[in-house]
């Protein structure tokens, strides 16, 4: 196997070598002076590895590798010695608990490391599939009238679900960006919100103590408000499919102090579990049949959610000095999800979906306990294994603000921590040592969330803005997504990672996708554009910039009037009514024709003046257009004139002189496009 794989993988035309072979050739041959001073010469420029998986079992023999081998090189020898054939798999690679991110070198110096001794290199599978970072925003949802505090996709990822200050629920299609449903009945804010595993329940819960279930399919509510608690509802948890088929059962904590089961089927409530003394923040249902439970009493509970005993306290966590906020299960996608995964397809039956979700989950866990990770006001996060004792493995500190949210990754790997002092930190997910810092917001990050295959972060924050992130380089943003005017208070991301959703103060919902074909067509955007900008002092000869345009899009070359991106879109979003559209269309073309001609121009001169308007931003009578040079703006939709336009060439938004100031550099004088934070181009 060693010769095998010393044949495949090559690192400076040097072939790598099983130890033991080493040792024997080195024996076999004669000495030679001028060989020992080679020996001497190449000291230093190996090292003995030895390979393990996850769970201690060494793979292979101890072989001799280059230190400057790179991730890339040591994850083809780790297939060959798995003999995995075509079908490889990508894998991270750890010297102890650091991971190797470049060289095999550069871990030893960070280590300090002796390259005497062998080295044990530990390996882990990561996900097959490879989710892109979203780099701009696709789709603005509006229909809220008031801030919106949750956002989730469905476990198929068919719908989306928002919940807010309205006292409403929406239902969006993810294909269309369209609003499905909107449920009405609450009479308060909507605090919290959960999708059933299986998808086919949406519970909601409001600041009057109020739960409510509805069918995503047709936006109705199921049955009656299931009333019980005193004051508002905290948290929402649904039980995971792989124990129940059925997924009846939820939980709901409220700031009474109260921890309430309800069945979905009937509405009724089937436990109340008490010991809390102050309001219950967080609850969750983990997949081994325990409940946890988080308060401001700096208690974590864990109850029994099966077997006669259901709502029995099994034992009680101690260890923050403040009051807890969140809490985080490694488990808490899978559970989520069900059977769904990111290549979401359909069952047949009940039972074949509980056997997906089971094997997700088992995948998940590893055979080890579930891990529990709760984050505090007193600056601290606890490492827990509850199933196991109620001691904590680790207590973690560095945060200087309240922590205020957490979030295990989905292959229970990492975890992510976000708090009020504007810093994100990431965690091993086993250990619980501290891996990386992300800084770059400057409010508190709100909300942090992982793609589906565990290589990408995305923040919200009170900044208003959304950043993406990826593990391997955590340093710096990879992307910064402005757009909402206020803070960002919801996010999630879709389970097929194709698109993030993110809920704002300023009432609406930023839908974000990765961007494939934006660089591809950008200078033919300014090809066209500066045609177009030819065409409005003379006849633009299409030829002579290497052109053609079809015929549908010929009145883009004749008006002065800008041709909207994606005009099924922004019809969509009413930025421009359909049959307005058509009618500015028209009188473009007409008034073109008219320029054009002379002997047409003097001929309808007098007889059919084109009605003129003052634009809506500045209000100067100074400044009057025709109706057909008047636009609207992408964000506020006032009627504009060329004064106080404002374009983007990335994305061919439009935006007024005062909306286009809400994202701006003041220091630079510079003005950013609100979608996709492109620098805008004056028309004044």
């Amino acid at each position: 196997m060693a010769t095998h794989v010393a044949k495949k993988m090559k690192v400076e035309h040097q072939p790598i070598s099983s130890s033991i072979a080493h040792t024997a050739d080195a024996a076999m041959k004669p000495e030679d002076p001028s060989a020992s001073d080679e020996d001497e010469d190449e000291t230093g420029t190996s090292a003995i590895a030895q390979f393990q998986s996850e769970d201690g079992a060494n793979v292979g023999p101890q072989l001799e590798i280059p230190l400057s081998s790179n991730v890339r090189q040591m994850e083809e020898l780790v297939n060959e010695l798995l003999q995995n054939g075509k079908n490889r798999v990508p894998y991270s690679l750890f010297i102890g608990e650091t991971e190797v991110t470049t060289s095999l070198k550069a871990t030893v110096e960070e280590l300090k490391l002796s390259t005497e001794t062998a080295l044990t290199v530990t390996f882990q599978p990561l996900a097959a599939f490879r989710v892109r970072p979203v780099t701009r925003c696709s789709d603005t949802l509006q229909g809220h009238s008031e801030a919106i505090l949750h956002v989730s996709f469905s476990p198929d990822g068919k719908r989306l679900a928002s919940g807010g200050g309205d006292a409403t629920v929406r239902f969006w299609d993810t294909n269309t960006c369209m609003p499905k449903h909107t449920g009405r009945g609450h009479k308060n804010h909507v605090l919290c919100t959960a999708w059933s595993p299986d998808g086919t329940r949406f519970a909601s819960a409001d600041r009057n103590g109020e739960i409510r279930l509805w069918d995503p399919l047709t936006g109705k509510q199921i049955g009656q408000p299931m009333k019980g608690h005193k004051q508002w509802v905290n948290s929402l948890t649904w039980e995971p499919m792989h124990r129940n088929a059925t997924c009846e059962r939820f939980a709901s904590s409220s700031k009474d102090g109260s921890i309430k089961v309800w069945n979905a089927r009937t509405g009724r409530s089937i436990a109340s579990l008490s010991g809390h003394t102050d309001s219950v923040e967080c609850v969750k249902w983990g997949g081994e049949g325990l409940m946890y439970s988080a308060s401001r009493d700096r208690t974590i509970k864990v109850w029994a959610m099966e077997g006669e005993h259901v709502g029995k306290l099994v034992r009680t966590l101690i260890g923050h000095g403040h009051r807890i906020n969140t809490l985080a299960l490694n488990v808490d996608y899978v559970c989520r999800s069900g059977p769904f995964s990111h290549n979401i397809k359909s069952f047949a039956s009940r039972e074949e979906m509980q056997q997906a979700a089971l094997k997700r989950y088992q995948e998940v866990r590893k055979g080890q306990p579930e891990r529990l990770v709760s984050g505090s006001d007193d600056f601290t996060l606890f490492f827990w294994e509850p199933s196991e004792s109620k001691k904590p493995l680790a207590r973690l500190t560095g945060h200087q603000q309240p922590v205020n949210h957490l979030s295990f990754s989905p292959d229970g790997r990492y975890f992510a921590s976000a708090s009020f002092d504007k810093k994100v930190k990431i965690w091993n997910g086993q250990t619980g040592k501290f891996i990386a810092t992300l800084t770059g917001h400057v409010g508190a990050v709100y909300q942090v969330c992982w793609s589906s295959d565990s290589r990408l972060i995305v923040t919200a924050s009170k900044d208003s803005t959304v950043k993406v992130w990826e593990l391997s380089e955590p340093k710096n943003a990879k992307t910064t997504l402005s757009g909402h005017a206020d803070e960002v208070y919801a996010l999630d991301w879709s389970p097929n990672g194709d698109m993030v959703a993110s809920g704002s103060k300023d009432r609406t919902i930023k839908m974000y996708v990765a961007s494939v074909a934006v660089e591809v067509l950008k200078p033919a955007q300014r090809e066209m554009k500066r045609a177009r900008d030819e065409s409005n002092t003379e006849d633009c000869d299409m030829d002579a910039v290497g052109m053609t345009p079809p015929p549908p899009a010929l009145w883009t070359s004749m008006s002065p009037w800008k041709a909207p991106h994606a005009s099924a879109k922004r019809c969509r979003d009413r930025s421009v009514p359909v049959d307005a559209l058509s009618r500015m269309m028209s009188a473009a073309i007409t008034s073109a024709r008219i320029k054009k001609h002379s002997s047409i121009g003097r001929l309808f001169a007098g007889k059919t003046e084109a009605p003129r308007a003052c634009c809506a931003v500045c209000e100067s009578a100074k400044h009057q257009f025709v109706a057909s040079q008047m636009q609207r703006c992408s964000h506020c939709e006032r009627a504009m004139g060329n004064c106080c336009r404002r374009e983007c060439d990335a994305c061919c938004n439009v935006f007024c002189s005062l909306c286009s100031t809400l994202n701006c550099d003041e220091q630079l004088d510079r003005v950013f496009c609100l979608s996709c934070n492109e620098e805008l181009q004056s028309r004044e």
